[in-house]
């Protein structure tokens, strides 16, 4: 999910700085409103605030990606089964991976598809939401 969002949030990018200054003016808005939903989405899987220095860990908060890394480096460090907590926690996630793939969905299936059908009206077809 995380690179999906990074490819859209990248093809939009793209789109913006090889269309003429005409078109650019007419998407900019909404291309700027699409990249800051993903981004906002993206923030649900990964903590974008982390610099990779100092205290990140305690500053921000951990998303599902780091949630999901730490059960598996503790399930897979272990010399028994998981205990009943980790399977439990392990359903919750996956709760929250299936929660997300579906909003996902629905942003491709509307923002994205919307993004799309104003750029074909500008006579581009250069992203695809998949």
């Amino acid at each position: 999910m995380i690179k999906e969002v990074e490819d859209l949030k990248k093809q939009l990018h793209d789109i913006i700085h090889v269309v003429n200054p005409e078109v650019k003016k007419s998407l900019i808005g909404a291309s700027k409103e699409l990249s800051d939903i993903l981004t906002k989405f993206e923030s649900k899987l990964i903590q974008l605030k982390d610099t990779g220095k100092d205290q990140d860990m305690v500053r921000w908060p951990v998303q599902l990606s780091e949630k999901i890394f730490y059960l598996a480096s503790t399930v897979t460090s272990a010399d028994f089964p998981p205990a009943d907590p980790h399977v439990e926690i392990h359903e919750i996630l996956q709760e929250k991976i299936t929660k997300y793939q579906d909003e996902l969905e629905e942003i491709k299936n509307s923002n994205v598809l919307q993004f799309i059908n104003m750029a074909k009206e500008h006579g581009l077809d250069l992203m695809s939401s998949n």
